[in-house]
C-alpha cells in the first residue's frame, strides 16, 4: 500500500513537473512567434520603403524627361507615351503594394499575408513581361529620335551615355528585384516556420 502511495505521489509530481514545462514551452513559443513577426515586419517595412523610393525615382523622372524635350526634340508621341508609361508605373506600383500596406505582421493572420505576399512577388514578375519589351522598345525610339539631328561629335558621346545609363540601369533593377524578393523569401520562410511550430 506504502508502495502504491509513493508511485502515486511521484507521478502526480511528474505530471505537475510536465505541465510546468508545458507552460514555459508555450510562453517561449509565444515569445518567440513575437519575435519573429517583429523581424518581419521591418522587413515588409524596408520594401515599404524601397517601393516608395521607386514611386518618388518615376515621378522625379517624369519631370526631368519633360523639362528635356527641348534638347531632345523628340515626336509628341513619343512624349506622351513615356509619360503614359511613367504614370502606369506609379499606378501599377501603389496597386500592387496596396494590399501589404493595409496587413500588420505583428497582429494579422499570417496566412493572409503569406498570400499577399505571394501575389505581389507573381505581379512583380508579371510585370516585367510588359516592362523589359516596353523598355527596349523606348530605348531604340529615343536613341533613334534624339540623335538623329546631332552632328557626329555629339552622337559618339551620345550613343556612350545612353549606353552607359543603360547599364547602371539594368544593373539597378536587377539588384532591387533580387534583393525584394530575398527579403520576401525570408518573411514567407518565417511565416513558415510559425506555422509548422505551432
Amino acid at each position: 500500500m506504502e508502495t502504491n502511495a509513493k508511485y502515486i505521489d511521484e507521478l502526480e509530481l511528474m505530471r505537475q513537473d510536465m505541465n510546468q514545462l508545458r507552460s514555459l514551452l508555450s510562453g517561449q513559443q509565444i515569445v518567440n512567434e513575437r519575435l519573429m513577426r517583429r523581424a518581419m515586419n521591418k522587413e515588409i517595412s524596408k520594401e515599404r520603403r524601397s517601393i516608395f523610393v521607386t514611386i518618388g525615382c518615376a515621378i522625379v523622372g517624369t519631370f526631368v524627361f519633360y523639362s528635356m524635350q527641348p534638347v531632345w526634340h523628340l515626336p509628341i508621341w513619343f512624349i506622351l507615351l513615356t509619360i503614359a508609361f511613367f504614370i502606369t508605373c506609379v499606378v501599377a506600383t501603389v496597386w500592387s503594394i496596396r494590399r501589404l500596406m493595409k496587413e500588420s505582421l505583428l497582429t494579422g493572420d499570417l496566412l493572409v499575408v503569406a498570400k499577399r505576399i505571394n501575389d505581389y512577388k507573381r505581379f512583380s514578375i508579371n510585370w516585367l513581361k510588359f516592362g523589359i519589351p516596353f523598355v527596349l522598345f523606348w530605348i531604340v525610339g529615343f536613341v533613334y529620335y534624339a540623335s538623329r539631328d546631332m552632328n557626329p561629335d555629339m552622337r559618339f558621346g551620345f550613343f556612350g551615355g545612353a549606353a552607359t545609363g543603360l547599364v547602371i540601369g539594368s544593373v539597378f533593377g536587377i539588384w532591387h528585384l533580387v534583393d525584394s524578393h530575398r527579403r520576401l523569401n525570408g518573411i514567407l520562410k518565417q511565416i513558415n516556420e510559425i506555422k509548422t511550430g505551432e
